[in-house]
């Protein structure tokens, strides 16, 4: 009946309880944990049917301990509670349920398994259960046996700090000798807290030593002893080695245990120079850090504008380093102008594997810092969620917004002049990133680069400033035209005016391709390789002469896009370089399109929006507003700039990720050199070095059933918290009598046409020329398939979605935000899109 901790790991929690699956999860990642035993559930309710004897009058009891090591029935042991409600993310009942420490012999040891079997019916688990409704039925109750450690310091780490809800922060509490003291509550511990700075390394903040009068301590052989010690008391129990060294373990731990919330309560103790973990479950309930006006609001996260980026799980490798990079990106203009940004808030967070905005939040630094109404914040981000009750801004507040504006409008103007060569820097940079033999590097300073170019992208604020510093005008521009008309059609008249306006980064990477196709159309050769099946089956480079017109031309695409790929904030998709396939497709696609047209719908479009503006606004009204739009289309179009010199470093980054994976698999550690990608960025250099060593392919086995049973179980759109005061919710999508969804207008122009359903834009050979497309979201890497379609209906997206910025670019009517789109309309169903009301109207249903 006892079994070890591989088997425990097998059986699950349902069987083993949450302390003991959590040991048996650190043990088989390789954390120092000691041996251990465990007594499953079935015991306890073996015992409960025989009526609740005493163990030692209970014959099967006799058995469990005949399979304990010889040599612990004489050493002194811990027996700990593991029930099934235990140490899990909801529930810790933490002190709740009995532990016996130092039980010696065969008689002690029942005795402490029968203690742990009785605290089930104690009265404080009765409370505890029924404050938080569990059902006393489903209650079980497993047994952790472990050797007792003669500790010579104890305590208990959190990888977050539960006083105040910072998840950048490392809060440690430490005892002499074991940690029942602490536990318990009879000495005040030392404490030391770690704070991460501005660039990702630990720091401690102060290390403040507690009067550790009580301790307790044990032996190999004997039970616990208490003593007081007023000289122990002032000793510290870590030194300044011992605290980094264990901040740093027990931060492995959590991003071991769950890689994507890494806020867990880890109990340890350290044996002579040796550390040991003891327990660990995720810190339930932790709140957030917010400024005070969110106090009393209801909350919530929202994966509206991610999901325009990258709607699907991101792997381990990218959580890591996307909470870094986001929050960067989102207070880097803030912190230019010393707004004074809540200490440790978080902004973006992974949710069943998918990242989140923190919405409430940003609603209200936008509001509060630059005087955003909650609306126009939700505009701007997409999706369908509350807005935040925010007070109206004083006269002093509105004087001090802005004094933010004019501050900032230099900066930003000097930093726009630049931005061409900001971009032409940022991919030069990455071409050249690494040096000759750089793969015959040693495996530090493998782990070294990759972690140098990491920070590198960290510390781009220029471009950082550029991606995030859009739809500033166009917000302006809105507010002053809805002044004249109704907000809706201020709307379609932006949308037409900015459809002829300069082509930003992602237009000209697509008129580029086209030029690339119209040169395929005048070789035969080269139409008929590419509409072969075998295409593929060569590469591209090789299938055509080094002079031979397409292959220059492509190459020289090749050269200047090929950092680009499908959903291109995701490392784990091959750049363009890399696999041009998904090209190659769009050019066999575009080989009976008329180009032509395009331009020349753009022009109408923006005469046809001039001539209604004009019927609108007096031309006094109107003096202001070619600036206005110039600017607006230049922030839009500096944006997609930006990000594509961001992601370009994505390239050189990928080969050092694919290298270190190949060392990895040839060592044994990894099935495949892809396998990188499920390790996070702080695991690298440890499994490179050694560290854990045979243990990380079991990591990553786990991490990606964890990922598939989040993609069968995908948390909300919009996922709340705090309930203390109401929030009103914009109504969702909702399919009328007569078949119109409504959505949010982003491109104008009407159009009749059949619906396609692409989840992906790899499935772009089934959209024919003039179908209407649907999506549940784009990013540049879908937009060559808009010059097929008619028009674009996507599930989320806002104004500054990628999908609506190159939309209008593209003279494609585009409705976004309309929730299950992908479920409402089907493949073939005859629609009339409209993108001067957001309408989108069933006419037919699929043939």
């Amino acid at each position: 009946m006892l079994i070890d901790w591989p088997e425990t790991f097998t059986r699950g929690p349902a069987e083993t309880g949450g302390k003991a699956w959590q040991l048996s999860r650190l043990h088989r990642y390789g954390f120092p944990v000691t041996e251990g035993r465990v007594l499953p559930a079935q015991a306890y309710r073996d015992w409960v049917a025989a009526g609740r004897p005493a163990l030692r009058d209970h014959p099967a009891a006799w058995d469990w301990l005949w399979q304990l090591p010889a040599h612990w029935r004489q050493r002194s042991l811990a027996i700990r509670s593991s029930a099934l409600a235990e140490d899990g993310p909801e529930h810790s009942f933490a002190g709740i349920h009995h532990t016996t420490l130092g039980a010696v012999g065969i008689e002690a040891i029942l005795s402490g398994i029968e203690a742990v079997f009785r605290s089930v019916d104690s009265p404080q688990a009765v409370a505890y259960r029924e404050h938080f409704q569990i059902d006393a039925a489903s209650v079980a109750m497993a047994v952790v046996i472990m050797p007792l450690l003669t500790a010579n310091s104890a305590g208990v780490c959190f990888t977050c700090n539960p006083q105040q809800g910072r998840r950048d922060q490392v809060l440690i509490q430490a005892t002499l000798g074991l940690g029942e003291a602490l536990v318990s509550g009879a000495t005040e511990p030392d404490e030391a807290l770690l704070t991460y700075d501005s660039n990702q390394q630990l720091q401690q903040d102060y290390y403040r030593i507690g009067r550790k009068q009580v301790q307790t301590h044990s032996s190999l052989h004997g039970p616990v002893e208490t003593r007081s010690s007023e000289q122990a008391a002032s000793m510290r129990a870590l030194s300044e080695q011992q605290v980094q060294q264990l901040a740093a373990c027990c931060i492995e731990a959590a991003y071991a245990l769950d890689d994507t919330q890494t806020a867990w309560d880890i109990e340890w103790a350290w044996q002579a120079n040796q550390l040991y973990l003891l327990q660990a479950r995720p810190v339930t309930r932790l709140g957030e850090a917010l400024p005070a006006a969110l106090a009393n609001q209801t909350g919530f996260w929202s994966n509206a504008n991610t999901k325009d980026v990258i709607p699907h799980q991101l792997s381990p490798l990218d959580s890591s380093v996307m909470g870094i990079m986001v929050n960067r990106m989102l207070t880097v203009t803030g912190k230019l102008l010393q707004y004074p940004f809540h200490p440790g808030a978080v902004r973006t967070r992974l949710l069943n594997g998918r990242a989140y905005l923190h919405l409430s939040l940003l609603q209200w630094e936008f509001h509060d810092g630059f005087g955003f109404a909650p609306a126009s914040t939700n505009q701007l981000a997409g999706g369908t969620q509350p807005e935040i009750t925010v007070p109206p801004l004083s006269k002093q507040h509105k004087r001090l917004v802005l004094r933010r504006m004019l501050r900032i409008t230099p900066s930003m103007m000097r930093l726009r002049r630049k931005a061409n060569k900001l971009h032409a820097d940022a991919l030069e940079e990455a071409r050249n990133w690494l040096p000759a033999g750089w793969a015959q590097w040693e495996n530090q300073q493998l782990a070294q680069e990759i972690d140098r170019l990491y920070r590198h992208v960290w510390q781009q604020e220029e471009l950082q400033r550029l991606q995030t510093g859009s739809g500033v005008t166009y917000t302006l521009l809105l507010g002053k035209l809805s002044q004249r008309m109704p907000r809706a059609e201020a709307q379609q008249l932006l949308s037409g005016l900015l459809a002829d306006q300069p082509s930003s980064i992602t237009m000209q990477q697509n008129l580029q391709l086209m030029d690339v196709a119209r040169l395929a159309r005048q070789h035969a050769d080269v139409v008929s390789w590419l509409r072969s099946p075998e295409r593929d089956q060569q590469p591209w480079d090789t299938t055509w002469a080094a002079d031979h017109p397409f292959r220059m031309a492509f190459a020289d695409f090749l050269k200047t896009y090929g950092h680009r790929a499908i959903y291109e904030s995701d490392s784990t998709q091959p750049r363009w370089a890399e696999n041009p396939a998904y090209l190659l497709d769009c050019l066999a696609g575009w080989l009976d399109v008329d180009f032509d047209t395009l331009a020349v719908h753009r022009k109408q479009r923006a005469e046809a929006a001039r001539r209604a503006l004009r019927s609108k606004l007096p031309w006094y009204r109107r003096l202001l507003l070619p600036g206005m739009l110039k600017q607006s289309a230049l922030e839009f179009s500096q944006r997609e700039q930006a990000r594509s010199s961001l992601v370009s470093y994505i390239l050189p980054q990928r080969r050092m990720l694919l290298e270190a994976g190949r060392r990895l698999q040839q060592a044994g550690e990894l099935a495949a050199p892809e396998h990188i990608f499920w390790l996070v960025r702080e695991e690298i250099p440890l499994a490179l070095s050694g560290a854990r060593a045979g243990r990380w392919a079991a990591l990553v086995a786990d991490r990606q059933l964890q990922r598939q049973h989040w993609e069968h179980n995908p948390a909300p759109d919009v996922v709340f918290y705090g309930t203390t005061q109401p929030v009103s919710t914009p109504a969702a999508t909702e399919v009328a009598p007569s078949d119109v969804l409504k959505g949010l207008p982003v491109s104008n122009g009407r159009v009749q046409g059949k619906v396609r359903r692409l989840r992906h834009p790899s499935e772009g050979t089934r959209l024919a020329t003039g179908e209407i497309l649907l999506a549940p979201s784009t990013d540049p890497g879908w937009t060559p398939l808009f010059l097929k379609a008619a028009g674009l209906i996507l599930e989320t997206g806002g104004y500054l979605s990628h999908g609506a910025i190159v939309a209008r670019e593209f003279g494609l009517p585009a409705v976004v935000n309309i929730t299950h789109a992908m479920t409402l309309l089907q493949d073939g169903d005859e629609v009339e899109l409209c993108g001067d009301t957001g309408e989108v109207r069933r006419l037919a249903p699929q043939a």
